[in-house]
């Protein structure tokens, strides 16, 4: 028999999107454009034209990083879905980042925008009994 949960976060949703890091930024620019610097001048262009659509998908791949409350379940969506323990790999567009434990020893490293906002409303969650 399922213990009876309080249904006050049953119906709320609250969407935390990816902060997205300057430094991360730069680091994914220099490694797409730094290519060009290193082919003659008649070639520059096509390697330019060439990175570019590379340098767009990364930057949708971080867009599209957001973290979803809904009720007591936190879903984390990315834009390939894939989630991984690896902190390099991990759903966050940013160096600033939250680990959440979860099971015996999973972990997933996550980077809302609003940090301080996101933590109260995890801990607002976990305070009323419902667990996330």
């Amino acid at each position: 028999m399922q213990p009876k949960r309080d249904n006050k976060y049953i119906n709320t949703m609250k969407t935390y999107r990816s902060r997205i890091s300057i430094s991360l930024l730069l680091i994914v620019t220099v490694a797409c454009f730094v290519p060009v610097a290193f082919v003659s001048i008649e070639e520059m262009w096509h390697v330019a034209v060439a990175m570019l659509p590379i340098y767009l998908l990364i930057l949708s791949c971080f867009r599209g990083i957001k973290y979803v409350i809904e009720g007591n379940i936190l879903k984390v969506y990315s834009y390939w879905g894939i989630q991984s323990r690896c902190m390099l790999s991990s759903p966050a567009a940013s160096f600033k980042r939250l680990a959440i434990y979860y099971g015996k020893c999973d972990v997933i490293y996550i980077s809302p925008r609003n940090q301080k906002d996101f933590i109260n409303e995890i801990n607002r969650i976990i305070s009323s009994g419902n667990g996330i």
